[in-house]
């Protein structure tokens, strides 16, 4: 089953209540590389964003080079960056493009991967108490209501 769209940015809302936990993003075997991001160049990743958010709003827009290119360097700075490199606007102008570009996106995995195969990792800090926890499954089912029934 596929994530929709709108549960997708809507999470983003709310991570900042949360510890990380690095997700990768599925290969596609239908779907070209992406390219190899500068995660020191800022210049380039706004640039990008700016592109994005100046009219690449349509999948015909999106099928644009200048569209396409875009949305594949925001996709990869996003996958492949340190968070603290980014942009602050980075991730939701990716989010704001993934559904309308969704034809444009581009492989940040090399191959496919078992998600269950491993844990988050050593370096993200698992939530510290149940009362947190409790606040992630009440925040997950009120996002999970809003989209059944948003219009």
């Amino acid at each position: 089953m596929t994530f929709p769209w709108a549960s997708r940015k809507k999470l983003h809302d709310y991570e900042h209540f949360y510890d990380d936990c690095f997700v990768k993003r599925q290969f596609s075997p239908e779907l070209s590389a992406c390219p190899k991001p500068d995660c020191e160049d800022a210049t380039a990743m706004t640039k990008a964003i700016s592109t994005l958010q100046a009219g690449c709003l349509t999948a015909q827009a999106c099928a644009d080079p200048t569209c396409a290119d875009a949305i594949k360097a925001v996709l990869a700075a996003h996958d492949l960056c340190p968070e603290d490199k980014l942009p602050n606007n980075l991730e939701v102008a990716l989010h704001d493009h993934e559904e309308p570009c969704e034809a444009q996106l581009c492989n940040s995995a090399e191959a496919a991967f078992d998600p269950y195969s491993q844990s988050c990792g050593a370096d993200v800090t698992p939530t510290a108490s149940a009362a947190s926890g409790f606040a992630f499954l009440v925040t997950m089912l009120a996002l999970s209501f809003a989209v059944l029934i948003s219009p």
